[in-house]
């Protein structure tokens, strides 16, 4: 999980292979929330771990976000957002 120590946040080391396995930045791309989530829980069921619920997962994912930059979630009138990340293809 995401926890601040001393002030500097600790990344989430399973959201973090989660990204490496299954997500590419793009500067470009945006993806919708529950495309991303469904694909982690999806990713987290093959690890032999449980899915999670949309909200724990959202904010395991804003909190990693907001620690490492360079992914922007976003709301508009056409849902949310993650602006900068993409879905590997699937084999």
């Amino acid at each position: 999980m995401t926890a601040v120590a001393d002030g500097v946040a600790v990344v989430d080391d399973e959201v973090s292979a989660f990204l490496d396995a299954e997500c590419e930045l793009d500067p470009h791309a945006r993806i919708q929330v529950g495309e991303l989530l469904d694909r982690w829980n999806r990713w987290r069921i093959g690890q032999g771990r449980p899915a999670l619920t949309r909200v724990g997962a959202g904010r395991r994912l804003r909190a990693h976000f907001a620690s490492v930059g360079a992914v922007e979630y976003s709301r508009s009138n056409g849902g949310t957002f993650y602006r900068g990340l993409k879905l590997k293809t699937e084999d």
